[in-house]
């Protein structure tokens, strides 16, 4: 005897237990598209924003504000209406947003304004951004998505009451989300503002007597550093690293493809070896931060291209790696990097930059106080990670 299978989620709050109702889309909203903004006159203090698609980026859920404004009530889209465009690369991008207010739309967008009595508009937005819009629409050629494609799109639904509190539970996500992106934004933005101030020497610290600390010099970067890399010609296989702006050192087949150079073919006898606490950059790329330090890594190597050094005994390492992220470093790169159409920072130009150098008791007293506030902005990044990695996992076990 074959046994019917039930039509319920895999997670799901225990007071249901009803199977889920499978319904066509079209059933349950009322479709509307936009229209062409030559339909409105626009002013700074017009009523209504006029959404286009790239407005869309100026939000994460819940759209209210846009760049043009109008007074014109034609086409209006009503509040808690799902928008999400019509045509392009946004619908592989799963741009899904809903109108916190009244306003209008652009003819590349569309709004889905659901039977209340029926189906719950939030519920509605998280199943879509489960099931990804490019799914629902028309993707042969430019994706597309039209009232033939909405009209007869099969979704499981719940009561009413269960649509509700799944959608008040992943809302209560998303809430924490925002908070703690909110929060990591705040303190990023402190960081700059405490980093330029130490700095520019607005704000100094004083020595373990509560005395200040001996004036500054300001010296080249060649006198403070010595250049590194020697070649792996014995060919061994050594583990092979890239570095980018975000991680800096970071293993070569996590950035590219799962493949390293020894993997492909390349010949790394000519690649540099990197000891313990080496700095290394991109003489390419170094103009988006794209350098390194090693730190604890010992025995790896790099692509020939790259330029090595270590700090002399002067200059502490710590208190380097937080003047490379300030902006007169940054502008420093670029005043220095020569070349055409690419711009290259080598080690000669490098040595030319000049860094404040304090003593370096005051060195690791500023490292010391940026770092604390790294571990603070690492620790709510990896809040924000587990979360969205929550949210993920629910999404995929609250819906049928």
């Amino acid at each position: 005897m074959q046994i019917e299978k039930k039509l319920v989620p895999k997670l799901r709050f225990r007071e249901f237990s009803n199977d889920w109702e499978r319904v066509r889309l079209g059933k349950l909203v009322e479709i509307k598209s936009g229209i062409s903004p030559s339909s409105y006159n626009f002013s700074e203090d017009g009523k209504y924003p006029f959404i286009k698609v790239e407005e869309l980026n100026n939000c994460e859920k819940y759209q209210f504000q846009s760049r043009f404004y109008s007074n014109s009530s034609n086409n209006l889209i009503e509040f808690n209406s799902i928008l999400f465009p019509k045509r392009g690369a946004a619908i592989l991008n799963n741009k899904i947003r809903i109108s916190s207010v009244p306003l209008l739309m652009d003819s590349n967008m569309m709004a889905l304004k659901c039977d209340d009595s029926k189906l719950y508009y939030e519920f509605l937005y998280y199943k879509i951004i489960k099931e990804k819009l490019y799914r629902i629409a028309d993707t042969s050629t430019i994706p597309q998505l039209n009232n033939k494609h909405i009209i007869p799109y099969n979704l499981f639904i719940p009561t009413l009451v269960e649509q509700q509190k799944i959608a008040k539970f992943l809302t209560a996500i998303d809430t924490r989300i925002h908070n703690l992106e909110k929060k990591k934004d705040l303190l990023e933005q402190y960081k700059r503002g405490v980093i330029q101030k130490i700095f520019k020497q607005e704000l100094r610290f004083k020595n373990g007597d509560g005395k200040d600390f001996p004036e500054w010099k300001y010296l080249q970067l060649g006198k403070l550093t010595t250049k590194t890399g020697k070649k792996n010609k014995e060919n061994i296989n050594y583990p092979i690293y890239s570095i980018n702006n975000k991680e800096g050192f970071l293993p070569q087949g996590e950035q590219f493809d799962g493949m390293d150079s020894n993997e492909r073919g390349y010949d790394i006898s000519l690649y540099k070896v990197i000891k313990k606490n080496t700095f290394a950059y991109n003489p390419a790329r170094i103009n988006v931060g794209s350098i390194g330090f090693s730190g604890k890594l010992d025995d790896i190597i790099v692509s020939s291209l790259y330029v090595c050094f270590k700090t002399k005994e002067a200059l502490e390492d710590r208190y380097l790696k937080q003047y490379l992220n300030t902006f007169q470093f940054n502008k420093d790169v670029l005043r220095f990097s020569e070349g055409g159409v690419r711009q290259y920072l080598f080690f000669e130009n490098f040595s030319k930059i000049k860094i404040p150098l304090p003593n370096r008791m005051e060195q690791l007293k500023i490292a010391s106080f940026v770092e604390t506030l790294d571990k603070k902005i690492a620790l709510i990044t990896q809040q924000i990670e587990q979360s969205k990695s929550y949210r993920k996992a629910l999404l995929q076990q609250m819906f049928v």
